[in-house]
């Protein structure tokens, strides 16, 4: 439940209850002043019942006295309890009307009273006729009017019980309500005076949650000021004859006004350069129809007169109608975006003519390089024939000096024929596209190293472990094999014991393959040597070779997304690593798959120190 319903609920409920109270304490006072009406009632019954009987005692003693005595004085109060007794009867009759249980006592007690009454006239009457009746008669009619007299003290004592048990029994209720009606008000009252406190707490905390709200609200309207005026990007509003009527203050800084000169003031077309007005008049006329304009450029003029380009999008603000009000404009300054363009452009012309220019250059090289290729193929060919005729035929005129130097001339020639060979497949790289598809590595591995055992004896062990399969061209990634094998193959064959190790593990995108020996090593500080074209650590007599094969690896691998690098110690062996990406989305289809971006090659010389 909210605040505010949950507050006036409280309130009404209080309200009720106090209502409920007063309409208790009414209902309780008009009760109470009834029984206290039917109290007084009791209370005049037996007063009249009391009165009643004194006097029907007065008339007794009257009667009594005169007709003892003789004396006259006698019969006044006699004639006046008689008088008063039958006016106290007609008042306790009409107290007693509506209750019949009182009515049917009294009329009991008016017999009583009436044939009493009968006996005391008899006697007051038989002693005016004789002065001294006998005393037989007047104790006669003594008699029966005291044993009338008994009947009516026990019916007017009947009487009382009567009224004495209504009466308690009235007191008791008055009590017993008065009791009830004390703890209904006071326990009225106190949910009455526990919901108004509890009103005024939950007034109380909206109250202070209010002016948190306020203190709230102001700070961040202070903030969204803040940010409207202070933002990156300009903010603006135009009427609909273009008008400004807001403007923040980034704005009013690239225009170099202050916003009394602008704001109600000046039109958003004053501060643009002809052309853009016309391009404004065009595009404000669609605006108030569509209400949005997208990547509008403007070329404005500053106060200074010097000018910048702004990018500007807006919505359109409309009333109730449907009719344009305001606009609600962001401008961004794109002056160095567009010059950044613009030699963004100038630099795409100059590489695109430097790329034509290394292509045509590239194609003059490699046709250079095969021609020179072949061309050198030839006066080799015609040396080692040459050399071989002088060896087999003149061995007899030539010492051993002689022909040792033509083995050495042979010796060259063939080492040079290798050399074109090599660079011929390492320029060879650069054409071919690729074929890849998904290669299974351990089969490759130990297929290549199969072909080298081969062709050569090696008297240590190879280890071919579990290596992952990749998406890449078999047959270059066998060449990739073949030439890290045969240069682990040839750096252990000084070693008693030669160990090579082929492993492959995933890593954060790629596959990471290692072909780790025990042999010679390298010095780290000539590693960047380790993959340039004939570039070498060892000399030609210790270790031969054309210097081509760790090139032609590093090519292949960086030709696949991945990289190469290596790790060795003088007289420890060596690890060369080469990773291919693993594509995003696995699938037998390689035209489907999507490899991950090409990651930058390490700092070779810091990982592999680490």
């Amino acid at each position: 439940m909210e605040r505010k319903p949950l507050l006036v609920s409280v309130v009404l409920a209080a309200l009720f209850m106090m209502a409920s109270v007063a309409l208790v304490s009414w209902n309780s006072i008009s009760s109470f002043a009834h029984r206290e009406e039917l109290v007084g009632h009791s209370y005049l019954i037996l007063s009249s019942l009391n009165r009643i009987l004194s006097f029907l005692e007065d008339e007794e003693t009257g009667e009594r006295g005169y007709l003892i005595t003789g004396s006259p004085a006698y019969l006044a109060p006699y004639d006046e309890a008689v008088k008063r007794s039958k006016n106290e009867f007609l008042l306790l009759k009409n107290l007693t009307r509506n209750d019949p249980v009182q009515q049917k006592n009294l009329l009991a007690l008016l017999a009583l009273s009436e044939r009493r009454l009968t006996y005391l006239k008899a006697g007051v009457s038989l002693r005016k006729k004789r002065q001294n009746p006998s005393s037989r008669q007047s104790y006669l009619l003594m008699d029966l009017a005291k044993s009338d007299m008994d009947r009516i003290r026990s019916v007017i004592s009947k009487m009382r019980e009567e009224e004495s048990s209504r009466l308690l029994k009235r007191r008791d209720e008055s009590t017993r309500q008065s009791e009830r009606v004390h703890l209904v008000i006071l326990g009225g009252y106190f949910i009455a005076f526990t919901m108004i406190m509890l009103s005024l707490a939950f007034l109380f905390r909206e109250l202070s949650a209010h002016e948190r709200a306020e203190a709230e609200n102001r700070r961040l309207t202070r903030e969204y000021e803040d940010l409207y005026d202070n933002a990156p990007c300009g903010y603006h509003s135009i009427d609909q004859n273009g008008l400004l009527v807001r403007i923040n203050q980034t704005e009013l800084d690239w225009l170099g006004y202050k916003a009394s000169e602008v704001v109600g003031v000046k039109y958003y077309h004053e501060f643009m350069t002809p052309a853009s007005r016309k391009v404004y008049e065009a595009e404000f006329s669609r605006f108030k129809k569509s209400g949005r304009i997208r990547d509008v450029e403007f070329e404005f003029v500053r106060k200074d007169g010097s000018t910048f380009f702004v990018l500007s999008n807006a919505t359109a603000i409309r009333d109730e109608n449907g009719d344009f009000l305001l606009s609600r404009s962001v401008l961004l300054d794109v002056t160095d975006r567009l010059r950044d363009r613009k030699m963004i452009l100038d630099l795409n012309d100059r590489l695109t003519f430097h790329a034509h220019e290394l292509e045509a250059k590239n194609r003059e090289l490699e046709s250079f390089t095969y021609s020179v290729s072949h061309d050198l193929r030839s006066p080799l060919r015609a040396i080692d024939g040459f050399s071989r005729i002088l060896m087999e035929d003149y061995d007899k005129v030539l010492d051993a000096e002689g022909l040792r130097l033509l083995g050495i001339v042979r010796e060259n020639a063939s080492r040079m024929s290798g050399l074109i060979d090599d660079l011929l497949a390492f320029s060879r790289l650069g054409k071919a596209p690729l074929s890849k598809k998904w290669v299974d590595m351990n089969s490759l591995a130990q297929k290549s190293v199969s072909e080298l055992l081969s062709g050569a004896s090696f008297p240590g062990q190879i280890h071919v472990g579990d290596l992952p399969r990749v998406l890449g061209d078999p047959s270059l990634l066998s060449q990739v094999f073949q030439n890290l094998l045969s240069n682990a193959m040839k750096f252990t064959k000084k070693k008693p014991d030669p160990v090579i190790s082929i492993e492959g593990q995933r890593g954060d995108g790629e596959v990471v393959y290692s072909i780790s020996d025990n042999g010679e090593g390298f010095d780290m500080k000539y590693y960047k040597k380790l993959f340039g074209v004939f570039q070498r650590l060892h000399a030609q007599e210790d270790f031969p070779g054309t210097g081509v094969g760790l090139a032609i690896v590093e090519r292949i691998v960086t030709r696949h997304g991945g990289r190469v690098w290596a790790v060795g110690k003088p007289g420890e062996g060596a690890t060369f690593f080469f990773s291919i990406p693993v594509p995003l989305v696995l699938t037998d289809d390689p035209d489907l798959a999507r490899t991950v971006p090409d990651r930058a090659a390490p700092n070779d010389l810091e990982e592999a120190e680490s």
